[in-house]
């Protein structure tokens, strides 16, 4: 059996039962789900642990048990750490990770590799990097736009305001 690809499935990815019900009758997963606040990693460890890292053990178990044998799984940029290359290629050597969030990320890649080698899993992973929308609710952009409502006039940039970052819009993202 296959559900239809607009059929959006939720279920609490640290509570097993509702994820193994929730995946019945599914021939793939999208599994997009995370904890994706790097902000506030430091200050709730745990979160990027249980969030991301261990609702990927759960999501690649349920699929396990239930003889689902495709993921698809978005990750991050952020794996990069601070990255020697500019545009960073797939293929770019992993330095030391700096935010919990994307070593939680890091790990659930390790994850999905380690299934795909030992049951037989086909795996797409993305490594979105600074998806904005309309729906956009938290990280820099977010805060320049809320500070520049209060005073249109000023605007404060950490750095030396000549870093350069690249965006991608949600539309064209899903187009893509």
């Amino acid at each position: 059996a296959s559900s239809p690809l607009g059929a959006i499935v939720e279920a609490d990815l640290l509570d097993d039962d509702a994820l193994r019900s929730a995946m019945a009758g599914c021939d793939t997963v999208f599994h997009l789900a995370a904890n994706a606040d790097v902000r506030f990693g430091t200050d709730h460890p745990r979160r990027d642990l249980e969030q991301n890292t261990i609702a990927t053990y759960n999501v690649l178990e349920a699929m396990r048990l239930a003889g689902i044998k495709r993921i698809a799984f978005s990750s991050t940029g952020s794996i990069y750490g601070e990255a020697a290359t500019i545009p960073t290629p797939e293929d770019a050597p992993f330095p030391v990770q700096t935010s919990l969030y994307g070593a939680s990320k890091l790990a659930g890649e390790g994850l999905i590799s380690a299934y795909v080698a030992g049951f037989g899993f086909s795996a797409y992973i993305f490594r979105f990097v600074s998806i904005l929308g309309e729906r956009y609710s938290h990280g820099h952009v977010f805060d320049f736009f809320q500070a520049l409502q209060k005073d249109p006039t000023k605007l404060r940039v950490l750095g030396n305001g000549l870093q350069r970052k690249s965006y991608l819009y949600v539309q064209d993202c899903v187009d893509a």
